[in-house]
């Protein structure tokens, strides 16, 4: 087995209790025990392959994974196509659910499978928005198409993507469209 030089790996220190967690997903484990060892700021889980890393990932949501490319079972490259996948999960139920005015972070979380609170942590990583205002700027977006194709009136508009106040709606269509509504399309 060749012999690994020990090189000081340079990554942000952590900014605040707890200590972010990282994925090793590596199949052999003296690598994995190296990395780890030159890891201690932070808390580390393990995968031996990943298949695994691809559960562990879902299950406990790191803050990095760091992933070796060629793996039995699921490569590398598959695993991180896999966790870029596990995004587009949220942008479909939120689609769906999305006429309902009850529809928030709450149910969101029910249906994708997280507690609310990885969720937040989640979408804070993937879009810097907050669940409550990925929700938001999703509804603006699909009733700006709706009256780009003129597939109702604003208050039709409004309702069918979920909002309760046409009038809440339309002020929030200005602040992110400059424009109201009434003048879309």
């Amino acid at each position: 087995m060749p012999q690994l030089e020990s090189t000081p790996v340079t990554l942000p220190a952590p900014l605040a209790q707890p200590a972010p967690t990282i994925l090793l997903v590596e199949d052999n484990a003296d690598v994995r025990a190296y990395l780890k060892s030159h890891l201690t700021a932070y808390r580390i889980l393990e995968a031996e392959d990943g298949e695994a890393g691809l559960a562990l990932a879902v299950s406990a949501l790191p803050d990095p994974v760091i992933s070796d490319v060629m793996m039995p079972e699921l490569d590398g490259y598959a695993l991180c196509a896999a966790l870029r996948r596990d995004k587009e999960k949220v942008r479909v139920v939120v689609e769906s659910g999305m006429g309902d005015s009850q529809f928030g972070v709450e149910r969101l979380a029910e249906e994708v499978g997280l507690g609310r609170r990885q969720l937040q942590r989640k979408m804070q990583e993937l879009t810097r928005q907050t669940v409550h205002r990925f929700i938001q700027e999703s509804r603006l977006e699909r009733a700006r198409l709706l009256l780009e194709q003129k597939a109702g009136n604003v208050s039709e508009v409004a309702y069918r993507v979920g909002f309760r106040d046409p009038r809440h709606f339309a002020r929030l269509f200005q602040q992110k469209y400059g424009m109201p509504p009434s003048q879309c399309g």
